[in-house]
Order: structure tokens, then sequence, then C-alpha cells
């Protein structure tokens, strides 16, 4: 039996390898493989590991194998025998591991092996580099039994850690549940003479610890046995600001001395926590004992503030709790910080009871906010969980003399958010009680306006808002500052049937902003998801005689406005209507011009309209006022497909702009969505007979211009195209010192600001 684990005996790796013990394989080195006494130890071969320990004391404490030494691989695989084999033969109990981590430590959560270590002298109080001693792991892993044999051997009670940590700590750090072993944990530190009073290095106490993960009974012993209720850590909370859900605690807390009204340091009291957890059995405990119901937080907030803000399945005891705290003589009016009332918060949430209790109570209808907000505008705009009670608040508002014309600091009324916020009914309401639908807010805007370009806003509760308005007066070419129109945002929002509405309540089609833009404009550019409307909206636009050739401040026309953001249907149906394919914006550029360096919703939208351009007749080498082409504009947007339309369509592959470039120029210095792009589009180029040494008014030639960009990939595209040209001088120097390399500037339409 012994030769089997002699490593100079043949049966040895065999053995070894058959059991896979240590990780050993076939390259290990019968050299480097530990004793046969960490083996035996390893496997719990008691009879063995004691003749190995007689025959070889030298190997008690030899170092080798995955746990280093003989005893450490015994307690790792819990051969109780083995250890004390080895123990009695003389190991090493204070050999220390990874982070100063003894033996003791590592057997923690075996008792019997504890028990043998300790008896060998191993030190109760030894401690790893953070500082844990035994005991502190004992407590983590809730092992009652390790710790009664702990003590036994005089352990300290109130070892700190590296955090200012005691056991009694720790005990309640990260825990979930509260069970037995957890109890009689505390319990027995608690009779050996823990300091219930210590504070960690955040200056919690185990009092705080335990309530905070709820465990009660632990909190009740140490209670029971001096837990100071009145400590506070660096937050400046205390074991009460805890809030439980046990009222016995609670009243426990403040018998034994809790202060309930200390603050934390955001100045709330325990009052305020608890109706913020919506913890009301607590609350009237915090009451019945003294709390003050008027104290703000550093929010300003009482509790009346917190009880208004209701919350969802609470409203039947919100109404009941804030009906407590005004029979108590509470501030119905109290201001927050912000200056918003109680009544505010319950108007914002849309709670029906609570507004009628507060209104019963005195509430101030007319009481405005930092923002000049009365409690109908936060209705108005507020969450509302259920349409049906905050119609009624709105009514009770009314009711109670809120003024419905009232504006806020940006002039708006409560219609302007109800229009926004896409609530059709409370627009009803309001609209019924006299608001005025032609109010205007600080850029002009009227309800009309904001319902127009609402995201908020479904398709069918936009237009019905949107018909209200207009049955109520609302005044369909109103214009804002900028000369917006209700019609220009429902075109540029792509929203169809608000766009019918008020084209049937007589919308001027043709209006301009101060863009010179009409609603044509705005719609031929405009975002939205739905094709379909904006093509509808178009379309109703032409049947309601809007003009196809109206031109903004740049002279632009929709048609140039389609072409740069790929609106294909648009475009076509503006062709159909007879918009000019050569009309000129101010810097000389045809729709081609725009649909070759334009911002598409695909490319293939971009190629169809550069076809149905090129089929209606635009000049396909029409320069604009820099002398660039639409196949310089392709050239230098990385636009391929529209680049290969142009030149099937004939254009010149050596037209030269301001600069003298060639569009082989400026795809060396382009901007391309891909390096391949530009490479192909050169490529493309050069098989439509562009000339590699075309020089620009600078002398310099694509391949200087690609050089001095770092485009290595066109160089090289050049090069090699080159090399397939017999007989053709490729002249390729140093850039010229005169070429000035810019990039020409981008036009791009204007950015929706309202």
């Amino acid at each position: 039996m012994v030769s089997l684990f002699d490593p100079d005996k043949p049966h040895f790796a065999a053995w070894v390898r058959t059991y896979n013990v240590d990780g050993f394989d076939q390259t290990y080195r019968v050299s480097n493989i530990p004793t046969p006494l960490y083996y035996s130890s390893l496997c719990g071969f008691f009879d063995l590991a004691e003749h190995l320990a007689i025959k070889h004391p030298q190997h008690l404490n030899a170092i080798g194998g995955q746990y280093g030494i003989p005893l450490r691989a015994a307690i790792a695989r819990k051969h109780v025998r083995v250890v004390e084999i080895l123990l009695r033969h003389g190991a090493n109990v204070d050999i220390r591991g990874m982070a100063e981590q003894t033996l003791l430590h590592e057997a923690i959560r075996d008792v019997s092996i504890v028990r043998l270590l300790l008896n060998y002298g191993a030190d109760a109080n030894c401690r790893q580099d953070n500082l844990r001693t035994p005991l502190h792991l004992v407590v983590c892993y809730e092992e009652l039994e390790v710790a009664r044999v702990l003590f036994d051997h005089k352990a300290e009670v109130d070892p700190l850690n590296f955090d200012g940590e005691a056991p009694l700590h720790l005990l309640f750090k990260h825990k979930y549940r509260e069970n037995d072993d957890v109890l009689n944990l505390a319990r027995l530190l608690v009779e050996h003479g823990a300091d219930v009073n210590r504070r960690d290095k955040n200056h919690n106490t185990p009092l705080y610890l335990a309530l905070s993960c709820r465990m009660y009974k632990c909190a009740r012993v140490l209670l029971e046995n001096g837990a100071d209720a009145r400590t506070e850590n660096n937050n400046g909370t205390t074991p009460l600001h805890l809030l439980v859900s046990q009222g016995d605690i609670v009243r426990l807390l403040l018998e034994r001395g809790a202060d309930v009204n200390r603050r934390d340091k955001n100045n709330n009291t325990p009052l305020h926590l608890a109706l913020g957890r919506r913890m009301y059995k607590c609350a009237r405990i915090l009451l019945e004992n003294g709390a003050d119901a008027s104290v703000e937080n550093n929010m300003g907030k009482t509790a009346l503030h917190l009880v208004s803000q209701g919350k969802y399945n609470y409203e039947e005891r919100d109404v009941s709790f804030a009906q407590l705290l005004l029979e108590r003589g509470v501030d119905v009016n109290a201001r927050e910080r912000d200056n918003t009332t109680p009544l505010h918060s319950a108007a914002f949430r849309g709670w029906l009871g609570i507004t009628r209790v507060l209104l019963g109570h005195g509430a101030d209808t007319t009481a405005r906010n930092d923002q000049d907000e009365t409690p109908l505008h936060l209705l108005s705009r507020g969450e509302l969980h259920f349409q049906e009670p905050g119609i009624g608040v709105a009514r009770l508002l009314l009711e109670y003399g809120v003024d419905v014309h009232s504006q806020d600091k940006n002039h708006e009324t409560a219609l302007h958010s109800a229009a926004f916020r896409g609530r059709p009914e409370l627009a009803r309401v309001l609209l019924d009680h006299g608001a005025n639908p032609n109010t205007e807010n600080n850029q002009g805007e009227t309800p009309l306006h904001l319902v127009s370009r609402s995201e908020y806003n479904s398709q069918e509760n936009g237009v019905n808002i949107a018909r209200l308005i207009l049955a109520h007066g609302g005044d369909a070419n109103a214009q804002m500052i900028s000369k917006w129109t209700p019609l220009h945002f429902a075109g540029f929002g792509g929203r169809f049937q608000i766009a019918q509405a008020l084209l049937d309540h007589g919308a001027n089609a043709d209006v301009e902003n101060d863009q010179g833009e009409t609603p044509l404009h705005l719609v031929s550019r405009g975002e939205y998801y739905s094709q379909e409307h904006g093509v509808g909206i178009a379309r109703l636009l032409l049947e309601h005689g809007v003009d196809v050739h109206t031109q903004d401040k740049e002279h632009d026309t929709a048609l140039h406005s389609a072409a740069f953001r790929g609106r294909l249907e648009i475009a076509r149906l503006l062709l159909d209507r007879g918009a000019n394919v050569d009309t000129e914006n101010d810097q000389g550029e045809t729709p081609l011009h725009l649909v070759s360096r334009g911002e598409y919703i695909s490319t293939e939208h971009g190629v169809s309209i550069a076809r149905l351009l090129l089929e209606h007749g635009v000049d396909v080498n029409a320069p604009d006022k820099d002398h660039d082409t639409p196949l310089h504009s392709a050239s230098y947007s990385g636009r391929l497909e529209i680049a290969q339309v142009l030149l099937d369509h004939g254009a010149n592959v050596n037209a030269k702009n301001a600069k003298g470039e060639t569009p082989l120029h400026l795809v060396t210095r382009g901007k391309h969505d891909s390096q391949t792009h530009g490479v192909s589009i050169a490529q493309l180029l050069l098989k439509r007979g562009a000339d590699m040494n075309a020089q620009d008014r600078d002398h310099a030639t694509p391949l200087h211009l690609a050089r001095h960009r770092g485009r290595l990939d066109i160089a090289k595209a050049l090069l090699d195209y080159d090399a397939k040209v017999p007989g053709r001088e490729l002249r390729f120097g140093p850039l010229p010192p005169a070429a000035q390399v810019s990039i020409p500037p981008t036009r791009r339409f204007p950015v929706l600001h309202t």
C-alpha cells in the first residue's frame, strides 16, 4: 500500500492519474509531485497518514499541491481523523495562507476540526489581513456551535475588523431572513458581553443594522439588553427612521427614548419617511407619540405634502390620513421650496378624494408655485393614472373658483397643457368653462399649435382635441413669433388627421413662416414615421391649392426639401403637379444636387428620386454657384449608387468646380459612410474616364490629396488603376505648397426649433 504513494515507485504515477488527484496529468513531472503524506491526507487514508507521519515527520509541513500542506488538504476535505493524526504528530497549527488566513479561519464551518485546532494551540483570536477573527466569520456563516467552542477558548467578543465592525455588526449585515441561529447567536454574543451600542465606521449600531434587515426579534433582544434607541449614524438616521412595519417595535423604540421628531441629513423626520413609504400604522403611532406633522424637510415638504402626492392603490388610506392631519391643525396651504402646496400635489396626480378633503379645509385654488402654475395647471400636465378622476378634480377645482384663464411663467394656460398632453376630456371641460382657445404663450403658440406638434398625442386624441378647439373658435391660421401656424406643425410631424381638420376649418395652405416655408416645405422635410401620412398631407395641401413652386428664404422649393430628405412619394407627387426640376436655390443647387448629398431614409429612396428627376429632364451637369455638379456632391458624400446613375445619364466625369477640382478630387477628401464607398466611387470614376492627373487651381492632383488626407486606400486604388494603363505617367510628388485642402461648406436645412 505504501508503495502506491511513493513517487519513486512505478505504480505511483498511474495511481495518481487514475484518481485524477490534485489535477495530475501525464505532463506532470514526478519530481514536482507533493509528498505521499500530502496525498494520503487529501484522500483521507488515516492509517497510511499515521504511518507516513511517523516515517517521514519532515513531510508534515512540506509544501506542495493545491492546498500547500497535508494539514490544509485534510481540513479542506473534512477528514477529521487525519487532521487529528497530523496535529498529534506535530503539524504546524499556525501556518498562514493567502491574505494571512489561518487554518482556523479555513476550518470555521466544521466544529469538530475547529475544536481540534484550538485544542492543539490555535489562537482563537488570530486575525486575517483585513483584521477579521474567526468569530467574525462564524457570525457571517451563522455557525452557532462553532461560536460556543470559540468562546470556550477565550475568543474576544468585540474584536474590530478593518471597517470597524464587531461580530455583532456582521451578524446583521447582508442578511435577508431572521432564523433561530441568528437569534441565538445574537443572544450568545450579548451574554458574553458584546457592546450593543458599538458603532462601525459609518456610526451604525447593531440595533440599526438589525432593523434595516427586518430582524425584529434580534432588535428586541438588543433593546432588552441596553441598546440605545436614540443613536444616529453618519446620515443622521436613527433606528426609528427605519420605520419598521411592526408597530410593537416602533412603540418599544419610543419607550426606550427614541426621539420622534429627530431629523436625518435631509431633515426628514420618522413621520416623513413613514408617509413616504405609506406605512400608515407606523405613522399613526408616531402621531400618537408627539410627532410634529408641520415639520418641513429639505424640500420644504410637510407630512400633508407627502400624503397629498398620493400613491396608486393607497388613495382611500391617503384620504383618511390627510383628514387626520388636517384635524390636527396642519397648514393646508403649506409651501414647499418651489411654492408647491398640497393641493398642487394632489391635482398633479389627479387624486379626487384628497383634493376634495383639501378644498373642504380651505385649500387656496389660486396658489401659484415658482413657475406661476395653479393646481389646474398641474392637473393638466400631471400624472393622471385614470382620466375619469382627473376630470372630477378639474370640475371640483373650477367649482371652487380656480381661474381657467390663469397663465404660468411661460404664459401657458391649463388648456395649453391639456392640448399638449393629449387629454381631450379635460380640454372639453376647460373649454366648456370658458377657456380661451386662442391664448398665446411666450412663443406666441396657441393650444392649437401645441396639439399640432405634441409627441404625447395619439392620432385619435390629437385630432379630437384639435376639433374641440376649432369648434370653440380656435384660429386655424394663428401664427406664433416664428410665423409657424398649426398647419406647419402638423405637416412637419406628419399628423394627417390634424392637418385635415385644420384645412377643413379654413387653414391657409400657402402661409409662410419666418423662413419663407409653407406647410408643403415642412411636410417635404418633416420628421415622422408614417410615410403614408406625409404623402397624404402633401396631397391635401395640393388639393387646397398650395403653390408647388414657392421658394423659401434660401430659395428652396418643396421639391428641394423632398429630394434632400429622400421623400420619394412626395417628390413623385410634386413632379406630377408640375414642380420645376431645374429651380435653383440661393446656392445655385437644383434638387438633383441635394439628393446627391442628402439625408435619406434609405439609399434606395435617394437613387429612385435621382432617377425620377433625371426622367423629368433635370440638367445632370448643372453647376451650383461653386460650379459643383451633382456628381461632385455625390462623390464628396459617398453616394456610390447615385454617382452610378448620374454617370449613366451623361454626367461629366471631369467637370471642374471653381477650385478646379474634379469629382475624383472630392472623393479623396469627402465624407463617406464607409471607407469602401470612397474607394468604390474612385474606381467607378476611373473606369468612366476620370483624369488621374487633373490638377486643381493649386496644382494638386487627386493622388496628392489622397496622400495628404491619409486616404491610402484611395491612393492605392489610383496607383493600381494607373498600372493597368500602359504609357500613362502618373505625377506623384509632395503636396504643392499652395494647395489649400478645405472642405466645402455643407448646407443643411434648418432644424425645427419651437
